[in-house]
């Protein structure tokens, strides 16, 4: 059994992320996890510079919290990271 995409963040969830708010944008984050791409995350951290490699995002401030504050585990794929509840 396949579980369903998980959908890239919208410009609510961004502002939630960029604020560190817990408000309904993160609880549903939370819930349902969010998909991040490489821009978006770059953009979120002031602007990483990503390189040649877009995989390295490890010291994300913006992932760190997601993770830490919300639950989610974190993981990169092809286009960028996916984080999921765990």
């Amino acid at each position: 059994m396949s579980r369903a995409p998980i959908a890239t963040a919208t410009e609510a969830q961004l502002s939630a992320i960029r604020a560190r708010a817990t408000n309904d944008d993160a609880r549903g984050m939370a819930s349902h996890g969010v998909a991040l791409t490489y821009d978006q995350v770059a953009e979120l951290d002031g602007a990483i510079n990503l390189g040649d490699s877009p995989r390295r995002v490890a010291s994300s401030g913006a992932l760190a919290w997601l993770a830490e504050r919300l639950g989610l585990r974190c993981r990169e794929t092809d286009v960028g990271v996916e984080c999921t509840p765990s």
